[in-house]
């Protein structure tokens, strides 16, 4: 997008469609970006190493409000350990208070 990335895009569709859900899709599988997205408001993440077997999975939490984050993200943190998408929420969100 030429004036602003997705992350930025977040708030700003929120403001206009408030019940809006919002899954991120990206390339991307870095913690960092992910807890951004969290905070900017999205629901879920989704990599798009994991769209072959995720994608249904991904739509379906999101609209069922449920928070969502690609296995190839919660199988790891930045040490190698495991790390599950309701950590990074939890983490997002108190960050966010």
């Amino acid at each position: 997008m030429p004036e602003l990335n997705g992350l930025q895009a977040i708030p700003l569709i929120k403001k206009v469609a408030l019940s809006a859900e919002i899954l991120i899709l990206t390339q991307y599988d870095n913690l960092f970006l992910v807890r951004e997205g969290f905070i900017a408001g999205a629901a879920g993440f989704l990599t798009k190493g994991d769209v072959p077997t995720g994608l249904v999975i991904a739509v379906r939490e999101v609209f069922a409000k449920r928070n969502f984050v690609s296995k190839s993200i919660t199988s790891r943190d930045r040490t190698g350990g495991c790390r599950t998408g309701a950590k990074m929420v939890a983490g997002a969100k108190d960050k966010q208070s």
